[in-house]
């Protein structure tokens, strides 16, 4: 996907970017228009909207630190609320709805199992977005207005959401009884599908692209401390080319250790490199 694309083609070639141009605050009927021309239209920032994109279409993607930089963070905080907005007010109704008319005429016991058991997944699900919007949102502002985040993220755990739009589907596929071919089943398991796929995406561009932007983001001297780590240089070396204390240099180690997740030395070349501070050449 590169901005010079139409429009039209990128939305043909992946249709699951419909909602994410939605989201991100973007009309259609861009006509001929290309990625970045239409970006310019509608006042949002091309890099930002191919990043949401490309992490929408590809499971693997993940983009770099100079990347996350680079990303608008207004255009972000708006496809956030804008997500959140779509799955409260329109695609949990609408799924209620389905659901309730699939119940019509079945075992009170098996509407009772179903009902309570979607209206726990649907009220964990208006949990896990208020967190986001009293956690996530208010350090996203932050990070506009000062350049970075001041409050430490606590990261959410995506799985037991994905687990309960698995267990619905399976009650319903598996364990309800059924006289014969019922369509509004069939439809409504229609409907989960999308929506768990639907959630999966939006639990993704959470992961790799809106909570790295506001927690475990290298300070620019760590930057320098890690390149100095990945080409061999003992701590005393280090803190000699900086004129700071070796005691300095090793609480930077531990803080960059406790960002990125990774401690052995081979580990922090590894991602250095993936992040672009480093060529791969000049450590052999």
């Amino acid at each position: 996907m590169t901005s010079n694309m139409k429009m039209a083609e990128l939305i043909n070639s992946a249709p699951e970017l419909l909602e994410i141009t939605e989201r991100i605050g973007m009309s259609l009927g861009f006509g001929e228009s290309t990625v970045e021309e239409w970006c310019e239209h509608e006042n949002k920032d091309c890099f930002t909207y191919l990043t949401i994109c490309n992490i929408a279409v590809s499971e693997n993607y993940r983009p770099s630190e100079h990347e996350i930089e680079k990303m608008h963070v207004a255009d972000v905080t708006a496809f956030l609320r804008n997500s959140h907005d779509s799955y409260l007010y329109s695609l949990l109704p609408e799924l209620e709805r389905e659901i309730n008319l699939v119940l019509v005429g079945r075992p009170d016991s098996e509407k009772k199992v179903i009902s309570e058991f979607f209206l726990k997944f649907k009220g964990e699900l208006g949990r896990h977005f208020k967190l986001e919007e009293e956690k996530i949102f208010p350090s996203l502002e932050a990070l506009d207005r000062k350049g970075h985040g001041s409050e430490k993220i606590f990261r959410h755990e995506h799985g037991e959401i994905d687990e309960k739009i698995q267990d619905l589907i399976n009650l319903l596929l598996k364990y309800v009884s059924y006289g014969s071919r019922d369509v509004r089943v069939t439809e409504l398991l229609s409907f989960l599908f999308r929506f768990r796929q639907d959630l999966a995406i939006h639990s993704r561009i959470e992961d790799c692209l809106i909570l790295p932007m506001i927690e475990g983001k290298l300070s620019p001297r760590e930057k320098e401390i890690l390149v100095c780590v990945a080409q061999g240089m003992q701590n005393k070396e280090i803190a000699a080319r900086f004129d700071i204390s070796v005691f300095t240099v090793m609480t930077h180690r531990k803080n960059i250790t406790e960002k990125t997740g990774i401690k052995s030395i081979a580990g922090l070349t590894a991602y250095a490199i993936l992040q672009g501070l480093i060529d791969i050449e000049s450590i052999k």
